[in-house]
């Protein structure tokens, strides 16, 4: 690729709509919090990129545009030559001027809108010598490249977020992809581009960082990711949603209900991220012989909670593949009864 990652002062997200802002929202607000470095004199260099100072975002409409306006109004002209700088495009041209602006593009679009939005010439040719970041769910590099044959020195990484990047709590995948190898089937799956360079995924872990962990995938685990990171917020809003609710047919009241419960599984997430309790464990310490823990817990093993969310977890993923396939021009309903 001719451009350095490293080196780039400018990203453009096209398409701000809930998961695009919410990523804008966290780099400004990580370049806002962070504190000033001082001068060095030290002839190293950081291994790790800075962010971007500038940012351009674009908008499918004039409501989502409002709306963005007045989220980053103090960063439309900033007073503070090291604050970061946000340009908001809107209209037929915005996606097209904001990849022309950019070396880097965080192309954050609805994942069924990928073909119209690469069916434009003009916009794919403007992608040339370009680094596309793309998170959107089910479109392998294989399946993007396929859409760009004509556009040369591209570089795409393939991301999945997920969406407690709302709250700075993402954890996102970044796929790395396997070396090369002379006559091998590494090369292709993605029409025998090369692969993202180190600096190209080092840069990738300083925006997605903003808003939340990153983690390394290879290509073979994405699916698996896309059911793992992101539909385990949903499954664990149901189980919050169904303790609430037994809370209340007790005579709990509904706000107690909610707050006791929510705060119970934060603190019930920090004993296994940070305290580093096996949820096993965890389970074991929460319960003695003849109590209440224990009763409920029978009643849960009993109607066959453990087996139930493991299916719906191996669905999920088997539904994740189907939507790869469906990116890659396979047809049906990818819910459809099996």
């Amino acid at each position: 690729m001719s451009t350095n990652p490293t080196s780039e002062q400018t990203l453009s997200i096209i398409g701000c709509g809930n998961m695009g802002t919410a990523i804008l929202n966290g780099l400004l607000k990580a370049q806002s919090q962070a504190q000033p470095t001082p001068p060095s004199t030290s002839t190293s260099t950081s291994t790790t990129p800075a962010l971007p100072k500038s940012y351009i975002a674009t908008t499918r409409s004039a409501t989502s545009y409002t709306k963005l306006t007045n989220l980053c109004t103090p960063y439309l002209t900033p007073s503070d030559p090291d604050s970061p700088s946000v340009t908001i495009l809107q209209g037929p041209h915005a996606n097209l001027t904001a990849i022309q602006k950019a070396t880097t593009i965080l192309l954050c679009i609805d994942p069924a809108d990928i073909p119209t939005f690469f069916a434009d010439a003009t916009l794919r040719g403007a992608l040339s010598g370009k680094f596309l970041i793309s998170i959107a769910a089910g479109w392998t590099r294989s399946a993007l490249f396929n859409l760009v044959r004509d556009v040369h020195d591209l570089q795409i990484i393939r991301t999945l977020p997920n969406m407690a990047a709302l709250v700075g709590q993402s954890i996102t995948a970044i796929e790395v992809p396997p070396p090369l190898t002379p006559g091998g089937n590494e090369a292709d799956a993605s029409e025998g581009r090369p692969n993202p360079t180190d600096a190209h995924i080092t840069l990738t872990q300083t925006i997605f960082s903003a808003v939340g962990q990153t983690q390394l995938i290879p290509p073979a685990q994405m699916t698996a990711f896309t059911a793992v990171g992101g539909s385990t917020p949903a499954f664990v809003a149901v189980f919050a949603d169904a303790l609430i609710e037994g809370a209340v047919a007790m005579g709990f009241p509904r706000g107690d209900a909610q707050t006791t419960v929510l705060q119970a599984l934060r603190g019930a997430t920090a004993l296994m991220q940070e305290g580093g309790l096996h949820p096993a464990l965890l389970r074991d310490q929460g319960t003695s012989p003849g109590g209440c823990t224990m009763g409920g817990l029978m009643v849960l093993e009993e109607r066959g909670l453990r087996g139930t969310v493991a299916r719906g977890m191996r669905e999920a993923v088997s539904v994740a593949g189907l939507m790869g396939r469906q990116a890659e021009g396979a047809e049906g309903f990818v819910n459809g009864t099996r």
